[in-house]
């Protein structure tokens, strides 16, 4: 607060470097770097006689500006009366100044106090003329030291000089009091007398303390806040900025130029366009105010994200924008914690989708291609893979990849590339580091691929790596698979594993999920193979071949069904034992597979009869395969210990007609003509 006049200056805080106010007729209001001005009219019979200037950070005026105003007029007005009439002739009785006049020697007495300072600072002015009381005994016990260091330095010579100081009263009352003293001389110039004016001013005080506290407050919260100002001069781009604004930016004062550009080039290179955008908006009028929430890249690596709060509060005469006041605040806590909560719920989404997925479609490539790119924006990665451990019959460990990135940049890359999307990709070679991964069972991180031992491997051309982090995928204890990623700008560390642990989890499980499913599968197909199996040739039962037959049936497709018999396999058992028929039998279902096609069926459905179905648009078409079977038989006996077991096979074949209503029937047409063979003598082919 300052109040100027034409010949003197009055100070609140004491600025001797200011310059003195002009005086106003009217109430002004000026926009400073650091706050806000206004020039108040003091008056006196509509004569002014001094100019207040109020600053404070708002634009508004505070509230008991009025008083103030009131305050410092009647001040002005009694130090005038004071000066322009000698001490013996002022009337003091009911003025509101008091005066007090000490001599100028070590001990200071009070040789004069006028009477109304009994009734309005409540001194015992009786007791103070009388010498029984010093005047500093009505003095706070904090401002008598201040006091007395004033009057010893009038007594040394000192003109004149202002100070504010608290009195208790009889009545307990504590009065703010503001002391204008002045020296007299003696003819040679030594200080003979001083004399005070004192004007009481509690409620003013109380006034200043209140602006204080506020402003106080204020700072407080801004400091508990960690806010900042800023001030954009933009007719001359000076940029003011507060301590705790430079603060946010990481750097010393003295590193930064006084301009807008000094703010612009930490902000995050991804976020700049957005900044300048809203900027823009606002100095052209489209928005109320500035608005932003952005990333600063510090110095020495860090990121912070900042809110921004700003708006133009000065405009020229033409409109345009002359002045500017940010308020920053560091959001980095709060941003982190936002991204972490969408990180987390976006790791549980991709748990959801790839167990979802696994379950609709009992695929596990399908569910790790589904999760795959969102895996790799959510771990902030450039290329990635997740594959399963396999071993090789030399129980040596390898990498088949279920998913990867797309890095093709050349020919051959790309039919590598192509090569996983058709039959996938395998990766023998140990000495990686995903190799690292398998051979460890543990995860882990490079932040400095190229010096890493274990960084080769990687494809001739292949783009290049900055930062690796593998995890293994295991389920209790066995490790099954593994995820690579790569290239975060940010490295990889241990938070991420962390992070990551409960999506690799959930692979673990579904990939120890598909091992059992497969392996259940096959032990299906295995019980279905040996209940439709004859065990001793392996071709199809009886039961299994009945089935067969009436699909066939059921289609209406053109087959042929010949029914065959070893001709005298009686013989064979009795004279060579049932150890060497059962080879026979083995040995003629052996002829028969390479007899027939892969779309044939065979079966053997008694002790020496066998069946097989074959494809045929007519009885006949099949008659050369058939007696080319009949001579194999007969051509290439069974050999024994060196001795030959000679064979021959009776046949019976009938065409499937559409007219089949079921196998029974078709059965029974080869088994007559089956029989025919056998009556016409054995080791022939009979049609019905």
């Amino acid at each position: 607060m300052t109040c100027q006049r034409r010949r003197c200056s009055w100070y609140f805080p004491s600025d001797p470097t200011e310059q003195l106010l002009p005086l106003v007729r009217h109430t002004k209001t000026q926009y400073l770097a650091n706050g806000t001005l206004h020039l108040i009219p003091l008056t006196d019979a509509n004569n002014v006689i001094a100019t207040l200037g109020i600053w404070h950070q708002g634009e508004a005026l505070p509230p008991g500006v009025e008083e103030v105003a009131a305050l410092v007029t009647e001040e002005l007005k009694m130090r005038d009366l004071i000066g322009q009439m000698p001490l013996q002739q002022v009337k003091l009785k009911d003025s509101p100044v008091v005066i007090v006049m000490w001599e100028a020697n070590p001990a200071l007495p009070v040789c004069f106090i006028s009477d109304n300072a009994q009734s309005l600072l409540g001194i015992d002015v009786m007791a103070v003329r009388a010498g029984a009381a010093r005047f500093e005994d009505w003095l706070d016990e904090d401002d008598v030291k201040a006091f007395l260091r004033l009057l010893n330095a009038h007594a040394r010579g000192a003109r004149q000089s202002e100070l504010d100081y608290r009195l208790k009263g009889q009545n307990g009352k504590v009065h703010w009091v503001r002391q204008h003293s002045v020296v007299q001389y003696d003819i040679n110039g030594n200080v003979t007398a001083i004399y005070g004016f004192l004007l009481e001013q509690t409620h003013r005080k109380q006034l200043e303390l209140q602006i204080k506290a506020t402003r106080d407050r204020l700072s407080m919260v801004m400091d508990a806040s960690g806010m900042g100002v800023a001030d954009w001069d933009l007719a001359q781009d000076q940029l003011l900025m507060s301590p705790q604004c430079v603060a946010m930016l990481g750097v010393g004062r003295e590193e930064l130029e006084p301009c807008l550009h000094s703010w612009q080039q930490f902000i995050h290179p991804a976020d700049i366009n957005n900044v300048d955008e809203s900027l823009k908006k606002h100095l052209t009028g489209l928005s109320a105010d500035f608005h932003c929430e952005y990333r600063i890249l510090l110095h020495n690596g860090e990121v912070r994200w900042l809110e921004s709060h700003g708006r133009v509060v000065e405009f020229g005469s033409d409109g345009q924008p002359l002045r500017m006041l940010f308020m920053h605040q560091d959001i980095s806590a709060r941003k982190y914690q936002e991204k972490a909560r969408e990180r987390q719920q976006s790791l549980l989404n991709l748990i959801h989708q790839a167990q979802s997925i696994f379950l609709e479609e009992q695929d596990l490539a399908a569910a790790c291609e589904s999760i795959f790119e969102p895996l790799l924006a959510l771990a902030e990665s450039q290329f990635g893979f997740i594959s399963e451990v396999h071993y090789s019959e030399e129980a040596k460990p390898f990498m088949r990849v279920k998913t990867i990135s797309d890095i093709s940049w050349d020919a051959p890359s790309r039919a590598l590339y192509k090569k996983h999307v058709q039959n996938g990709l395998e990766f023998h070679n140990m000495e990686t580091l995903f190799g690292q991964v398998i051979l460890t069972a543990k995860a882990v991180i490079s932040n400095n691929v190229r010096r890493d031992p274990n960084s080769g491997g990687t494809p001739k051309g292949h783009p290049p790596l900055d930062s690796f982090l593998g995890l293994p995928i295991c389920y209790q204890g066995e490790l099954l698979g593994l995820v690579g990623l790569a290239n975060r700008s940010e490295g990889y560390s241990e938070d991420e594993i962390t992070f990551l642990n409960p999506l690799i989890d959930t692979l673990g499980m579904l990939m120890h999920a598909r091992l059992v499913e497969k392996a259940r599968c096959e032990a299906e197909a295995e019980l279905a193979l040996l209940a439709s199996t004859d065990t001793l040739t392996g071709l199809l039962n009886r039961r299994a071949f009945i089935r067969a037959l009436n699909e066939v049936i059921a289609e209406h497709q053109p087959y042929t069904l010949v029914l065959m018999d070893l001709d005298h396999f009686k013989q064979i058992n009795d004279t060579y034992g049932h150890s060497t028929g059962d080879k026979v039998l083995q040995h003629f279902a052996q002829l028969l597979r390479q007899h027939a096609k892969s779309t044939d069926v065979l079966a053997r459905i008694g002790g020496e009869e066998f069946v097989w179905l074959l494809e045929g648009k007519d009885g006949m078409a099949n008659y050369p395969l058939l007696e080319a079977l009949r001579l194999a038989v007969a051509q290439q006996p069974f050999i024994q210990d060196g001795k030959a077991v000679t064979l021959t096979v009776s046949l019976g074949s009938t065409f499937l007609v559409g007219a089949d209503d079921n196998g029974d029937e078709a059965l029974n047409r080869a088994d007559a003509a089956l029989y025919q063979a056998k009556r016409q003598g054995r080791n022939c082919l009979v049609a019905a």
